[in-house]
């Protein structure tokens, strides 16, 4: 069976353009596309997700914003109130030579059956009352740890947030924190933050 010139270009363009539809359907398929990740640092393993953020320490510790300085002197309390950091972890008010806050934000979603009840009291118990101690920044080379915790009210039986509160020497800025507990599934590892 011959075919008509006509009909045979118009098949040739047509298997052209799918076999070209194709190509880019694999091509996307296969290509990650760039996702901008909001957060400072994250771990995702084991049906396990843990995200760092950074949140304003007054926030965290219930502190009203401090007075405005007054005659060039702080208000009473300004020091310990207002010296917090921002998202890039520099200080927003206060001396430059004084000690700062530092707040991060941390989420944690975990993997435990929701008929486990001894499984969820037991992690309950140790966000409470174990999760501090296994928390350590990094400023500068120096091991700095938290002196504040809170926990978070659960969102769901599966989605965990606190904010840990560290005092940060003048003139650093906390760049890494590391997490050297063995009750998740993520282990001992160190997260490094992202900063602008």
């Amino acid at each position: 069976m011959t075919m008509k010139p006509s009909n045979r270009a118009k098949l040739r363009r047509l298997l052209g353009i799918s076999a070209a539809i194709v190509a880019l359907a694999f091509a996307g398929y296969g290509h990650h596309s760039a996702v901008i990740n909001p957060h400072l640092s994250f771990f995702h393993g084991s049906g396990e997700t843990v995200y760092i953020d950074s949140m304003d320490a007054r926030v965290a510790m219930d502190c009203e914003a401090p007075e405005p300085a007054r005659n060039g002197n702080p208000a009473p309390g300004g020091a310990a109130q207002g010296n917090s950091t921002n998202a890039n972890g520099a200080a927003t008010s206060g001396s430059s030579l004084r000690p700062h806050l530092s707040c991060f934000l941390m989420s944690w979603s975990d993997n435990i059956k929701h008929d486990d009840e001894i499984g969820m009291a037991q992690r309950e118990k140790y966000i409470q009352f174990g999760m501090r101690r296994d928390w350590v920044a990094l400023a500068g080379g120096d091991s700095i740890y938290a002196n504040f915790f809170r926990q978070r009210p659960l969102l769901d039986r599966h989605l965990h947030q606190w904010a840990l509160v560290y005092p940060v020497p003048a003139g650093r800025r906390i760049d890494t924190l590391v997490y050297t507990g063995s009750e998740t599934v993520w282990g001992k590892r160190l997260f490094i933050l992202k900063r602008d």
